[in-house]
């Protein structure tokens, strides 16, 4: 993949791994789970993607390779994930009771971490309303 690409196009400036499909299924393993059946694998695959992408940084790190990697763990995001999970009903109600983020405030963690200078690595940029923090 990584060879049609840099022949296709020379090469990748930036690329996002977005995890954001979530379906309501209970997960009956784990450590330490909320009691909230429906986030489980959610939560599980989230975290699993986090998990992966710190071990390519420290692996790109450690060949110098001068690729960075970060993960942004943003909280609630007003985008259509909601509407899919829940019926339309509870939709705004959601919304209005966790005061989601905006896709632009995504937008700017994004800018902000490509902006930062080539001897900097943003690691993990989590991003929460001021008033959703669990």
């Amino acid at each position: 993949m990584c060879a049609a690409i840099k022949e296709q196009h020379k090469g990748v400036d930036v690329c996002i791994n977005n995890a954001g499909l979530g379906h309501p299924e209970p997960l009956l393993c784990g450590h330490h789970v909320f009691d909230f059946a429906d986030l489980h694998f959610y939560t599980a695959t989230k975290y699993a993607v986090t998990a992966l992408t710190e071990g390519l940084r420290q692996e790109l790190r450690a060949e110098k390779s001068h690729i960075r990697a970060t993960s942004i763990s943003p909280g609630l995001v007003a985008t259509e994930f909601v509407s899919r999970a829940h019926n339309s009903d509870d939709v705004a109600g959601i919304y209005a009771s966790f005061k989601a983020l905006q896709a632009e405030d995504l937008a700017s963690a994004v800018t902000y971490i490509l902006s930062a200078p080539p001897h900097v690595q943003v690691c993990d940029f989590s991003l929460y309303f001021q008033s959703f923090l669990f």
